[in-house]
């Protein structure tokens, strides 16, 4: 695939099959994802892969009733309320993969640098036939004490950057509507 393909055809999936991802794959996204440019190639990034459907369902489910409980006062927050609340709704859309790119330090780049990584992953994932979701709602409950002891998650010395879903597609991507992008503003 052509990377201006890669880009045109890389979209925010919603609805996954439920089939798993094959190890292989898995590899080529970490491997792919620590090439990417970091500032004074610190490259401060860590990854937690998590490919049971039980366990994300259940970080789906503890993140849901976190974000209920913290953020109820929160206007922003009140887009969400309704789906929060709904039982059936999976936060990271029933996708069979988590993949979260964590920072292993606090430098005023590895924010960044993780980021860059994990927009490398999503690339990657489109390039394999596979869809991604960055689930940014998901990030504060995956940084509390009460996540990393009950789901086995790094420690608090790594901080939850980008949790991404990942999956196959339930929908041909080129069936899904590319989303209106305003030009680019040249200052």
């Amino acid at each position: 695939m052509y990377f201006d393909d890669i880009l045109i055809n890389r979209r925010s999936i919603r609805f996954y099959k439920p089939d798993k991802i094959e190890p292989e794959k898995i590899e080529q996204i970490l491997q792919n994802a620590v090439k990417s440019p970091t500032a004074r190639n610190a490259q401060p990034w860590a990854f937690k892969v998590i490919d049971d459907e039980k366990v994300i369902n259940d970080i789906s489910d503890c993140a849901k009733e976190y974000m209920l409980a913290t953020l109820a006062g929160d206007p922003a927050f009140m887009t969400y309320k309704e789906r929060f609340e709904d039982a059936g709704y999976s936060l990271f859309h029933h996708a069979p993969l988590l993949f979260v790119v964590y920072a292993t330090n606090n430098s005023t780049s590895a924010m960044m640098d993780c980021s860059m990584a994990a927009y490398t992953a999503m690339l990657t994932a489109t390039n394999i036939g596979l869809g991604s979701c960055w689930i940014g709602l998901s990030t504060p409950y995956l940084m509390t004490d009460m996540a990393r002891e009950k789901f086995n998650l790094p420690s608090a010395e790594y901080t939850p950057v980008a949790p991404l879903a990942m999956g196959y597609a339930k929908y041909p991507v080129n069936k899904i509507p590319v989303a209106e992008k305003n030009p680019p503003i040249i200052l």
